[in-house]
């Protein structure tokens, strides 16, 4: 799957947590197939990892005005502790 890639890396932490923000979006959609945030709290480096499908009622292109398209996203969201050797 082709995917449009956003990297972000903050010169001060998002929010005092966020340093740095990964999103993938599928090309065709342009809906965000997965994020990871790397961050820190407390000293403590973690990365969040979010994980999205979407099930839709119809295509979504091309989009018109009054065209209406129910979106079911499920998102998987995972947590880890890092140490200094996988920042």
């Amino acid at each position: 799957m082709e995917c449009y890639v956003i990297d972000v890396s903050f010169t001060q932490s998002f929010q005092d947590v966020f340093t740095n923000l990964t999103i993938w979006y599928e090309n065709s959609t342009l809906l965000p197939l997965q994020t990871h945030f790397i961050g820190e709290i407390g000293g403590i480096p973690f990365l969040t990892t979010m994980v999205s499908t979407y099930d839709y009622s119809e295509n979504l292109w091309p989009i018109e005005v009054g065209k209406v398209i129910n979106v079911n996203e499920t998102d998987i969201i995972s947590t880890f502790i890092l140490d200094e050797t996988d920042i």
